[in-house]
């Protein structure tokens, strides 16, 4: 599927891109095609309302290109877009108290409380924090 989505989904932008500039009408939909869900649901998400919490966890350590599945994706207008709106959301979820920043090391296989230590207090540490913000 990873093989067939990626070229499909760069060909669906391109062609948004272009109806959009071409046909003026076109371009308030031109986002539906360009913007992932991810996106769309923190621009819904972060409205003002403080509704909203961010998770935000960051791993340490050398990364295995196979173990990717932890990762941000491999398409490169995604990895940058999102990238953005971390930099974006994030402001404002960190200056309404609406974030939970997390670090943690990567060990092969991902993450595994059963297997490693610092695993397990990252997970209690994410349900501690979740459970006092939802509570608030």
């Amino acid at each position: 599927w990873r093989d067939c989505f990626e070229p499909m989904q760069d060909m669906l932008r391109q062609a948004a891109r272009s109806l959009a500039s071409k046909e003026p009408k076109f371009a308030p939909f031109e986002k539906h095609f360009v913007q992932s869900v991810t996106e769309d649901e923190m621009h819904r998400g972060f409205n003002g309302k403080n509704e909203t919490l961010l998770i935000v966890r960051d791993f340490t350590g050398e990364q295995p290109v196979a173990d990717r599945r932890y990762s941000d994706g491999n398409d490169e207008e995604a990895t940058r877009r999102l990238a953005a709106l971390k930099k974006e959301i994030g402001a404002k979820a960190t200056s309404s108290g609406q974030v939970l920043n997390y670090s943690v090391e990567w060990k092969e296989g991902g993450i595994d409380p059963l297997k490693h230590a610092e695993h397990a207090e990252y997970l209690r540490a994410v349900l501690t924090d979740w459970t006092r913000a939802v509570e608030r």
